[in-house]
């Protein structure tokens, strides 16, 4: 019953992190929080309560915001209101998942060894060189010694050598 409980967990939590790290909100997000900044640019922020029953209420903002909802909305101190910076967390939330998901596979993949082992994938390296060397085998250890004391992982193979630097490689 446990385990049963706990896979529903692990799942409900994958589609919850799916769902707040696809791009799509972290762009939605963006664009709400880039709008609601607009609001606070264009209403005074930070004024006394009177302030805004005073002048927003016989005159509505843009219409239909009298001086209460500006209040009731936290528009009078936007930026530090509870919904904005709930917004800005939500964002920031949003983007390390969405960096997780993407780059954690990515990193992974990197860090993986693509060993060619055939003479046709290797040719099409941008980077592959053959040398021809009557003493093979002791070259090629002397080659892996040296490559090895320059920073580089050193894969030997049998009549041939990997070696990679980096995540680049």
């Amino acid at each position: 019953m446990k385990l049963g409980m706990l896979e529903l967990l692990k799942k409900w939590a994958n589609k919850l992190a799916a769902g707040l790290s696809d791009l799509r909100v972290a762009i939605i997000l963006l664009l709400v929080i880039a709008s609601s900044s607009g609001l606070g640019t264009a209403i005074p922020q930070g004024e006394p309560n009177s302030f805004y029953l005073e002048r927003y209420n016989p005159h509505p903002w843009l219409g239909f915001l009298g001086g209460e909802q500006l209040l009731n909305l936290e528009l009078d101190h936007l930026y530090t209101s509870n919904w904005f910076l709930f917004l800005l967390a939500w964002l920031a939330v949003a983007l390390l998942l969405c960096s997780l998901r993407r780059q954690w596979p990515a990193l992974k993949a990197g860090l993986r060894w693509l060993d060619y082992s055939q003479p046709r994938q290797l040719s099409k390296l941008a980077v592959a060189t053959s040398i021809n060397n009557s003493n093979g085998d002791q070259a090629l250890l002397d080659l892996a010694t040296h490559l090895r004391q320059k920073g580089w992982a050193v894969k030997p193979g049998p009549q041939r050598l990997a070696a990679r630097r980096g995540l680049v490689g």
